[in-house]
């Protein structure tokens, strides 16, 4: 909003830089335009970390300088906690997101959020394998979610107790519901993760216990567990979950299921979750497989 353009015909076009805009771009610098400009909104300071990583520029000295009194002055407690999630929220969807949150980190901002966030090497590790989920699932799904930011937040509170969470998911507006359900799961996250450790020397899941696992999981908790995975294993299962296995669906419906002499009723349903089963593991393939196997099955549970 400092620079500005002519549009009347007698000078179109004619720059006006009352702040030396135009310099500061051509040096790559992010400059506040005043001392007071952190007093009066310090939410500046997340902005001016979020364009420089956006941008490949340097902050300024004097902003810098800014930054850090208003910090010591306590300028930023005054800051409701709302506002704070709004600029973190929008430096997770950036491209250099985790640079932006470096830059967060040497300033001291992102003790703003609260006191015991730190970018230390396990925070950053994971983080980077954040990175590198979102952008498979980008490239795979070919959209930006609007929620892939809570897997950002699930790696940078992954420390913080359940009771410091819940202050920071009430203050997530219209995000509150989703937020709150990915938190929750942190627990599912961790039984997951140690049933893997114990499972791997034996061997790999089947697709059909995969998909018992992940199904109760929110997408994002699905993400945060493929970032966290130790190995690629969970990682390849988690995509594997979400581009191909939830989308399986049986051939024969519940009316082919009546039809075959079936009895209408929770019978249906567990004969359709067997047939399920046995097309995500390859058992079956064609529709008649799945009706030899409902009678089958049908058989066997009524003795």
């Amino acid at each position: 909003n400092a620079l500005a353009l002519s549009l009347n015909e007698g000078d179109f076009g004619r720059l006006f830089d009352y702040f030396r805009g135009y310099q500061d771009i051509k040096e790559g610098l992010i400059r506040v335009l005043h001392s007071l400009s952190l007093i009066e909104d310090p939410t500046r300071a997340f902005r001016a970390a979020r364009f420089a990583a956006r941008l490949s520029f340097k902050i300024s000295k004097m902003t810098l300088a800014l930054i850090d009194n208003a910090l010591k002055g306590g300028f930023f407690k005054n800051l409701h906690p709302r506002r704070v999630l709004t600029e973190l929220r929008l430096i997770f969807e950036e491209p250099e997101a985790l640079t932006a949150l470096e830059r967060l980190n040497d300033l001291g901002l992102l003790s703003i959020i609260h006191p015991d966030i730190k970018l230390h090497k396990p925070q950053r590790d994971l983080l980077k394998q954040v990175i590198r989920v979102r952008d498979w699932f980008f490239l795979t799904f070919g959209s930006r979610s609007q929620l892939f930011w809570l897997v950002f937040l699930l790696a940078l509170t992954e420390n913080l107790s359940q009771e410091d969470l819940s202050k920071i998911i009430d203050n997530l507006d219209s995000f509150k519901k989703a937020a709150k359900l990915a938190f929750s799961e942190r627990p599912q996250i961790e039984m997951i993760l140690n049933y893997y450790r114990r499972r791997l020397p034996v061997g790999e899941p089947k697709p059909s216990e995969i998909d018992k696992l992940l199904s109760p999981l929110s997408w994002p908790s699905v993400l945060f567990l493929m970032a966290k995975s130790p190995g690629e294993t969970l990682d390849r299962a988690g995509a594997a979950y979400l581009s191909t296995y939830r989308r399986v669906k049986p051939l024969c419906g519940g009316a082919d299921l009546l039809a075959l002499g079936l009895p209408s009723g929770p019978m249906i349903q567990k004969v359709l979750t067997k047939l399920r089963e046995a097309r995500l593991d390859g058992e079956i393939t064609t529709l008649e497989d799945e009706r030899v196997l409902a009678q089958k099955y049908y058989l066997e549970l009524t003795g």
